[in-house]
């Protein structure tokens, strides 16, 4: 008898809809914070269990963890986050491209990667782009 260990083969598939969509943060807003779930990002094609799941969250503009003066990626057991923190600075403003890829801790070959969703830090003070001038009727 041949005993095969499946876990270097599962599939992993992300699932749909993606807990994390493309947002908008306002310079000097509250956080806005991103609950996730391990088990409601992604799907494991195994009757065995492969072990813990990995998930690593990196800005695809610098292909690390984002910045972590603007984002927290919070870890709590059964309380994860991934938050856009309160700032006031205007050198963060700008788009933020990030992704998160997953693979079970101990078989590091097989990864998923999610499709990218964009942060945007904006500046509410920032002059308009354009104004259009309107004929006020009566």
């Amino acid at each position: 008898m041949t005993l095969v260990d499946p876990c270097p083969t599962t599939v992993l598939t992300i699932n749909n809809p993606a807990p994390f969509i493309d947002q908008t943060y306002i310079l000097r807003d509250p956080q806005i914070d991103r609950p996730w779930d391990v088990n409601a990002i992604v799907s494991k094609a195994t009757l065995v269990d492969c072990g813990l799941l990995t998930v690593e969250i990196v800005d695809t503009n610098t292909n690390v963890s984002p910045d972590s003066v603007i984002f927290d990626d919070g870890r709590t057991v059964g309380a994860f986050n991934f938050a856009s923190l309160y700032t006031d600075d205007v050198d963060k403003r700008g788009k933020y491209p990030i992704q998160y890829t997953v693979y079970h801790t101990l078989y590091t070959m097989n990864k998923v990667v999610s499709a990218t969703f964009t942060v945007t830090i904006a500046d509410p003070c920032e002059a308009p782009k354009s104004v259009t001038s309107k004929t006020l009727t009566d």
